[in-house]
């Protein structure tokens, strides 16, 4: 994206980081600022609130995850039990080590996962999206409810199993989005 943009939408209901591979971008939302120049990454907003954001000759990988995937992995339940709010403490990195393996897995689910449409079944990216979410609440700081339920010991069941498998072979949107924007 050639040029200087500013953009306020209202919230985008996604967990959207971004990796910046040329320019610079920051985000502002709910007290938190991100910012993010050529090989850096960065937060842009909180999934549920409007936020500010401003580019500069913007060249940018994009993460879009829903809120659910990530606060599945934070509480270990499933994601459509999984509690909806999801909150990042911080926008930026925790340190550049994490940076790096955020930046290293989604080249890879780029590179690899996402290349090949045939290979790329709704399992294979349901289980990318998880890999993004986890490297993606390993890299920022988060803070999210988590619930503990009647049935966190005692539903690992074959009939859940299958009922599972069902689900994720029904289930033909994908949980997660990658863009390049140049």
């Amino acid at each position: 994206l050639p040029g200087e943009l500013e953009f306020s939408p209202d919230q985008l209901d996604k967990v959207v980081a971004v990796w910046a591979t040329g320019g610079r971008v920051e985000g502002r939302c709910g007290g938190l600022k991100g910012e993010a120049s050529a090989g850096e990454v960065t937060m842009l907003s909180q999934p549920d609130l409007p936020h500010y954001s401003r580019a500069e000759d913007l060249s940018v990988t994009s993460v879009l995850l829903k809120p659910s995937i990530v606060a599945s992995i934070v509480s270990g339940l499933p994601a459509w039990q999984a509690p909806e709010t999801v909150r990042f403490a911080d926008f930026r990195p925790v340190d550049p080590a994490a940076a790096r393996l955020w930046m290293s897995t989604v080249d890879y689910v780029r590179s690899y996962v996402l290349r090949d449409d045939i290979m790329a079944t709704p399992l294979v990216l349901g289980q990318a999206g998880r890999l993004l979410a986890a490297v993606t609440v390993s890299t920022f700081p988060i803070s999210a409810a988590t619930q503990e339920s009647e049935h966190d010991r005692t539903d690992a069941k074959p009939e859940l199993l299958r009922r599972a498998i069902e689900y994720l072979e029904s289930n033909v949107e994908s949980d997660i989005a990658l863009a390049d924007i140049a």
